[in-house]
């Protein structure tokens, strides 16, 4: 256990469990094999209540990452020094981050002697676990981001890097738990992991530093009234957060490319709409709804908030998610309106919950379509005898909703390597996918558009992954420009080449799929300005310190760098630049959403309609 000067964030709760898992032990020496909840003396645990009764009184969970290992025999013993070195530092950057509450490792099963014989099975030999426990999945996250921790996980990597000559373990897992504590009670349970952040923990709607969203100080949005974006026009070169707190900078914002993502545009808009009703509801100026409207009938508020919505949704046409989203919004507006006994005032809190849904969605929906699409491509491949049981794959990958499976894949130990288009012209892959695949930790490597085919037919790749902004009743799906000619090139592997053909999936959550319409012929596709395509903008850099193989210093946060645009075709040169191609569903293998994946039926076609009907009613 450890002491509360390590624990700068902790809240209450976490501080009861704290102290009350200095009692923490083993309850059989045979923890490394035994289920986890049977494992430790969990119903012994008891939290001490604190002044205020809040321990006590109210529901909390906590995140458990449980590690399941064996040890190789044949280990030198400088390297696995390197290993406990490796395993400290990051055990410290752990708990000076904050939300670690407590690390325990056991001992490996010993091999027998005649001096020290035991009754373990000989297969159990080196064989181990730990655990840890968080005060919330997100804190688990964040640590997992560190510098000490990227480098503790590469020691440990069941398949070593070229520099190493031996593995470190002949397996290493990873479980994931939950411990509860209901309402009134002080005992705890454990529980499996329900997909989704712990009930309880402070600042749950706070994101990672290079997430799409973040809160600063701890608080929630209600308490904020506002959210940060990372301002994506500028990156990766400058890091720059920007706040929004009204509808206008939502609609900018989403218009002007600085925030992407079919999600992540209807989280901005609903928040948007929640930060100047709750500037209203606390007496605050509000550009939209003026101070007078409270005092009015709840159809004037009505009328002012439907035409917020429509301009919102002018902002970017193609995405789906943002009109369910706005759609979504205005219902209740209208069902609240409707109520008798109804106020602008109870109209105003009812919108600002349901904005704030959407967004806590979301971000839920986000991590389930990612497990749900690594999980399916891993039992095809192994089902298929394409890789064997525990094998890491290889993946290319675009920008958005699909970066989920590259994540779930890599916190599973089975991404090889993760493979990212350009995306030109806009360069969403170079400049956004490139910073997420930084933050994640993940191997991987940028591929120019005009290479994916060599790509595909010199390395070895087993999924195309791809998100999606809208999807029609039939599967065709429009997605950022060049998704069609990859999954082309996916379906024909070049004649020299002796890959099978990729399978592509496309990942985005139920919302993106408009059963309005029929097949794609009937998307609208946006047109961006040709000068976009006509020009690169990125950070001025010294090209002959480049040569000589100088490394460009990233910017820290808020730092400017010397960004310039500069035009790379004759003046007068026009450009057809569409943002957006549509993708047949025959070239696609599985959607997969929050609810679980789409396949084709025996006639080779998807029927959407039935797959959400299914989903909507299980």
């Amino acid at each position: 256990a450890y002491t509360t000067s390590h624990l700068p964030t902790i809240d209450p709760a976490s501080q009861a469990l704290h102290h009350a898992l200095h009692a923490f032990r083993p309850v059989t020496p045979r923890y490394a094999t035994s289920p986890y909840a049977d494992s430790f003396n969990w119903p012994d645990l008891r939290l001490e209540d604190d002044s205020t009764g809040r321990v006590k009184r109210g529901a909390r969970e906590w995140y458990i990452v449980a590690f399941r290992s064996r040890r190789n025999a044949g280990l030198p013993e400088d390297r696995a020094r390197e290993l406990y070195e490796a395993d400290r530092a990051a055990h410290e950057e752990a708990v000076t981050r904050g939300g670690l509450i407590l690390y325990w490792y056991g001992n490996p099963v010993p091999a027998p002697s005649a001096s020290s014989p035991h009754d373990f099975d000989i297969d159990d030999v080196g064989r181990n676990l730990a655990t840890c426990i968080w005060q919330s999945r997100a804190d688990a996250i964040t640590a997992m981001r560190g510098e000490h921790h990227k480098e503790a996980a590469r020691l440990a990597s069941v398949r070593p890097p070229p520099c190493l000559s031996h593995t470190t373990y002949e397996y290493y897992t990873l479980e994931r738990y939950i411990l509860r504590k209901e309402p009134g009670e002080l005992t705890v349970r454990i529980l499996p992991w329900h997909g989704k952040e712990v009930e309880g923990a402070p600042s749950t709607l706070n994101e990672p530093v290079l997430g799409a969203f973040r809160i600063t100080g701890g608080r929630s949005f209600y308490e904020a009234q506002s959210v940060e974006i990372i301002d994506q026009l500028v990156l990766p070169h400058t890091v720059r957060w920007e706040t929004v707190d009204t509808i206008d900078a939502a609609f900018d914002a989403i218009k002007t490319m600085k925030i992407r993502g079919a999600p992540a545009i209807a989280s901005l808009a609903a928040l948007g709409i929640a930060a100047e009703l709750l500037a209203l509801l606390n007496n605050r100026p509000s550009p939209s709804f003026p101070s007078s409207t409270l005092s009015s009938a709840p159809s004037a508020l009505l009328d002012l908030l439907l035409s917020r919505t429509a301009y919102l949704l002018t902002s970017r046409p193609t995405a789906v998610n943002l009109r369910e989203a706005l759609t979504r919004i205005e219902a209740a507006a209208r069902e609240e309106a409707a109520r008798q006994g109804a106020t602008a005032e109870s109209l105003a809190k009812k919108v600002v919950d349901v904005a704030v849904g959407v967004w806590v969605e979301d971000k839920e929906r986000c991590e389930r379509i990612g497990n749900n699409g690594a999980r399916w491509i891993l039992e095809k491949l192994e089902r298929e005898g394409t890789i064997e049981k525990g094998e890491k794959i290889s993946v290319l990958t675009g920008y958005g909703t699909a970066i989920g499976v590259i994540t779930s894949l890599h916190l599973q130990g089975r991404l090889e390597h993760a493979y990212f288009a350009q995306t030109g012209p806009y360069q969403q892959g170079a400049r956004l996918t490139a910073v997420e695949m930084a933050s994640l930790g993940a191997p991987n490597t940028m591929i120019c558009d005009t290479a994916i085919g060599a790509l595909l037919g010199e390395k070895k790749v087993h999924l195309f992954v791809a998100g999606a902004d809208r999807i029609a009743a039939n599967g065709d799906t429009a997605n950022k420009i060049s998704t069609y000619q990859i999954s082309l090139l996916a379906h024909h592997p070049h004649p020299f080449s002796p890959n099978r053909p990729v399978p592509v999936l496309v990942a985005a959550p139920l919302t993106t799929l408009d059963l309005t319409m029929a097949s794609g012929r009937e998307i609208e596709i946006e047109q961006r300005p040709s000068w976009e395509a006509c020009t690169v903008r990125g950070r001025v850099v010294d090209i002959k310190a480049l040569a000589r193989g100088e490394q460009v210093q990233p910017a820290k946060e808020g730092e400017e760098v010397d960004v310039q645009t500069v035009l790379i075709t004759p003046p007068g040169t026009t450009a057809w630049n569409p943002a957006f191609d549509v993708t047949p569903a025959s070239l696609i293998e599985g959607i997969v959403t929050e609810v679980g994946v789409a396949e084709k039926g025996d006639a080779h076609e998807y029927d959407l309609r039935k797959f959400v009907e299914a989903a909507t009613q299980a």
